[in-house]
């Protein structure tokens, strides 16, 4: 069953009497949400497993260049998304017309590993690269799961 692309919330009053249209509404709000919701589970490090309340964010952070060796820190925070206690498991990207000159690596936000607060990019210039600078403009492109 294809529920419709729209949400209508459905409300009652006291002595209403159900009908036709109202619990056909309530069936499709149930696909709806249930065609929207993201399908996950999140393991801890010690194999536990999580599937319910598993949250994904994903961004898109601008480095702007500094025209030095750097490094270059960048702090993404996560705007209270995941469960105090949360370690998401977060895969990065560097995107740069640099390629290979540039490479990164993520800590936590005070920690060495990322919490539920978030996480530092450290971004520098590829060592095979002895006169690289950061001339140039890039995005740390990052996914977040979590609980």
């Amino acid at each position: 069953m294809a529920a419709s692309r729209q949400f209508i919330a459905v409300n009652f009053s006291q002595g209403q009497l159900l009908d036709v249209d109202t619990l056909n509404q309530l069936s499709n709000n149930t696909v709806y949400l249930r065609d929207q919701m993201v399908d996950a589970k999140y393991q801890y490090e010690w194999g536990g497993v999580v599937d319910i309340n598993v949250k994904l964010l994903a961004g898109k952070t601008y480095v702007p260049p500094s025209g030095d060796q750097g490094p270059i820190y960048v702090t993404i925070g996560f705007t209270n998304i995941f469960t105090p206690g949360c370690n998401p498991i977060i895969t990065t990207g560097l995107q740069t017309e640099g390629g290979a000159k540039f490479e990164h690596c993520l800590y936590g936000i005070g920690t060495y590993h990322p919490d539920h607060r978030g996480f530092v990019a450290k971004v520098k210039v590829n060592p095979a690269y002895p006169r690289g600078v950061f001339d140039q403009h890039m995005h740390v492109n990052w996914t977040a799961v979590g609980y």
